[in-house]
């Protein structure tokens, strides 16, 4: 199975950096936004193998000082042994009015989704893959008689999301606690219905490092960069982003899957 994750990561990785080499070949106009991220996650355990997950997305603009989205994102998970983690789960989003490509209106998304996460370890580096199928209704902006917009109906659109991870602990200390550092590269394809690829979506990549407080609690502060192509496939966006994350974990159930 790890090599096989590996293989698959690769290719991903491959379509990533073809994407990103003529993204500002077939795009004319490229917007930047400096955005300030926060994102609080947490995990709860119903069994050993069967756990709920919530994330909460708040997401500004211009270093906070406008709304770019706001995201929450329950999903039930079933790890039947320590290397894969199978999940469903459902994502809320509004898109708000920002930068100089801005939407017509806020937006909402209700966006339901599949995923499997597959993790290996090469030496004392931790990785893992992330495979996920989305299925979104995304709000569709209409004009009125006297030129404003309002949200009508929602339009089906398909997304295929891959993410390669990887964790390493730095530092260990006597007190439990350590210091550890993450990175990872996301890439993100609009689908067709029949979920054959249609076009770039997204890029992600980020750095950064954690502080490991108790077993299931840490903070860790990163940075992230975004590309992303419009909806008209001539505009994109270039998102310099500083991330403040916080994890915590309940453990109803005593958890003996790793």
């Amino acid at each position: 199975m790890r090599n096989t994750a590996m293989k698959l990561a690769g290719v991903m990785l491959l379509l990533c950096a073809l994407a990103n080499s003529n993204l500002t070949a077939q795009s004319e106009i490229i917007d930047h936004n400096n955005d300030l991220w926060l994102t609080v996650l947490n995990k709860a355990y119903i069994t050993d193998k069967v756990f709920i997950t919530n994330e909460l997305h708040v997401r500004r603009a211009e270093m906070g000082q406008s709304w770019q989205q706001f995201l929450e994102r329950p999903a039930i998970n079933y790890a039947p042994n320590k290397h894969v983690v199978l999940t469903a789960g459902y994502t809320f989003i509004n898109s708000y009015v920002y930068g100089n490509q801005p939407l017509k209106i806020t937006t909402p998304e209700h966006n339901f989704w599949e995923e499997i996460t597959l993790q290996s370890e090469v030496g004392k580096v931790k990785f893992l893959h992330r495979y996920r199928l989305e299925h979104r209704y995304v709000g569709r902006a209409i004009a009125d008689a006297n030129g404003s917009f309002a949200i009508d109906s929602y339009t089906y659109q398909q997304r295929f999301r891959y993410r390669l991870t990887a964790l390493a602990t730095l530092k260990k200390f006597d007190n439990g606690k350590s210091i550890f550092a993450c990175a990872f590269n996301e890439i993100w394809l609009n689908l067709k219905n029949d979920l054959m690829i249609q076009g770039f979506n997204q890029n992600w990549m980020y750095a950064g490092l954690g502080y490991q407080i108790t077993s299931n609690m840490n903070v860790q502060l990163g940075y992230l960069d975004q590309w992303l192509r419009k909806g008209d496939n001539i505009h994109i966006e270039h998102n310099p982003t500083l991330q403040a994350t916080f994890f915590y974990s309940f453990h109803f159930k005593k958890k003996t899957v790793v």
